[in-house]
């Protein structure tokens, strides 16, 4: 299945295949860890290999609401002392060890685009940017960094995705001249105006979504 969607993916105009990496999948439990049959991560990126493409790898390892629990392991919410996505020594431990093990999977399979690989970014965090240092003030900041530190200490290229103050030599994806940053446009309108703001641009993603705003006013089963 993977061989033919990513086919259709270039046949649409698409270049780079980006793909979550999911934690609660690749290890079910502390330090077993899961590469088979839909879980072999190898096979999915050699597929978009062969087929002429690069490969985005959004390790996180945090993945929002995508998938059940952020995509976390329902095992690390009883870590003794864990708090998530914070300045936190077991979570960062936890953290730090999938990350690395994730990262020597894929050189030791030659997938960066360094080695010849299709592999060119890999994305530590998601969506962490503003909200979470407000909400979490110098704890906030202080995982960030540490994150983006020990993300560029595995010597492969990182991103993030939303934040702002991305310490060097982290990218940070919307917050660049040359990334098109997220529009958010009505129904109805054309998605051709997106393409249009910034044509020679990197095009990250578009989200064909809609979201609507609950509160008091407008849903009486919402309460505080």
């Amino acid at each position: 299945m993977w061989e033919g969607l990513i086919q259709k993916a270039k046949d649409g105009g698409v270049d780079v295949i980006e793909t979550y990496v999911f934690w609660n999948l690749h290890e079910p439990s502390p330090g077993k860890y899961d590469f088979d049959g839909r879980n072999d991560l190898v096979r999915f990126v050699k597929a978009i290999h062969k087929a002429g493409l690069y490969a985005h790898l959004r390790i996180g390892p945090y993945v929002c609401a995508e998938w059940n629990f952020g995509g976390f392991p329902v095992w690390l919410k009883y870590v003794p002392g864990i708090s998530f996505r914070t300045d936190n020594e077991p979570f960062k431990r936890a953290m730090k060890g999938f990350t690395e093990r994730i990262v020597e999977l894929m050189k030791s399979e030659d997938l960066y685009e360094s080695q010849g690989g299709p592999i060119i970014l890999s994305q530590i965090g998601n969506e962490y940017g503003r909200q979470g240092q407000q909400l979490l003030g110098a704890e906030g900041h202080n995982y960030m960094t540490w994150a983006a530190k020990m993300a560029t200490e595995t010597g492969v290229p990182w991103v993030m995705c939303k934040e702002d103050d991305a310490p060097d030599p982290v990218f940070c994806l919307y917050d660049h001249e040359n990334v098109c940053e997220f529009l958010v446009f009505e129904l109805g309108q054309s998605a051709r105006g997106v393409f249009l703001m910034n044509p020679s641009g990197l095009m990250v993603r578009i989200s064909l979504e809609t979201h609507a705003i609950v509160s008091r006013e407008t849903d009486p089963c919402c309460v505080s």
